[in-house]
């Protein structure tokens, strides 16, 4: 976070059950980090709405492109990814984690909405 970075945080009944981080990587590329969602809250379209809310923020800041990195073992996730639009791309080199074998990228012109769900 000392690079500018958000930290979004969903709560319920004063618990925290979701967060997601928005790092800037440059000054027109973000990457989304740590989109975890507790057990007990999975499926009730958490995870998405967190996603819209760091996507409407790194559109407020000028991104250009969202990239993120995971993990071919999260279906889920990755199933939510690709449903916002994102597209695999090739692993960069040097990449800092260490159990990423996914890459993808999001490229902010290309249509995804500027408001967040309602609810969110």
């Amino acid at each position: 976070m000392d690079q500018g970075g958000e930290i979004f945080i969903a709560e319920k009944q004063a618990r925290v059950v979701g967060t997601c981080a928005l790092i800037p990587v440059s000054e027109a590329v973000f990457e989304i980090a740590k989109l975890v969602v507790s057990q007990e809250s999975l499926g009730e379209g958490l995870g998405r709405r967190l996603a819209h809310h760091a996507l409407a923020h790194a559109r407020r800041l000028g991104a250009a492109r969202v990239a993120l990195l995971s993990n071919h073992q999260l279906g889920p996730a990755l199933k939510l990814y690709e449903s916002l639009g994102f597209e695999n791309r090739p692993i960069p080199k040097g990449q800092p984690y260490q159990t990423a074998d996914v890459y993808m990228e999001l490229d902010m012109a290309g249509g995804q909405p500027d408001v967040e769900p309602e609810g969110a």
